[in-house]
């Protein structure tokens, strides 16, 4: 393992984003090294999961900007994720509404969301959010 290349995330025109490695400037350490190749792994299998490795992963671990704000966005949607399912609890006709069940999320949720965002390749295709607003 290179031990001064770094795990970053290009935001690509379709607004994939891709995972790439480039020269970090400083050593990182083991653990980093670990985090870095084993989220890079999952994305390079098909594993469409590796946003929810990356946002489970340990947050005293230090990543790249553009990761770690990946990092901050897959904890949001999991703790979204949560409040969804609670809401869905509390449907009491659930099995008739499962397909018409929504969530909202507010400007302000997705302006704070791309305010955070650090620079980074392609965040002119930052609209990703956006779409999810709209979906």
């Amino acid at each position: 393992m290179e031990t001064t290349r770094e795990l970053v995330v290009d935001i690509l025109p379709t607004g994939d984003l891709s995972p790439a490695f480039e020269n970090a400037g400083t050593r990182l350490g083991k653990k980093q090294q670990k985090l870095n190749h084993d989220i890079y792994a999952r994305y390079l299998s098909g594993d469409q999961k590796w946003l929810l490795f990356l946002g489970c992963s340990d947050t005293s671990i230090v990543l790249s900007p553009s990761l770690d704000f990946w990092r901050r966005v897959a904890r949001v949607w999991r703790r979204v994720a949560r409040a969804f399912i609670e809401k869905l609890k509390t449907c009491p006709d659930i099995e008739q509404q499962r397909h018409n069940a929504e969530i909202e999320f507010s400007r302000e949720e997705l302006d704070a969301l791309v305010e955070a965002a650090p620079l980074m390749t392609g965040m002119e295709y930052l609209k990703v959010l956006d779409e999810v607003k709209n979906a």
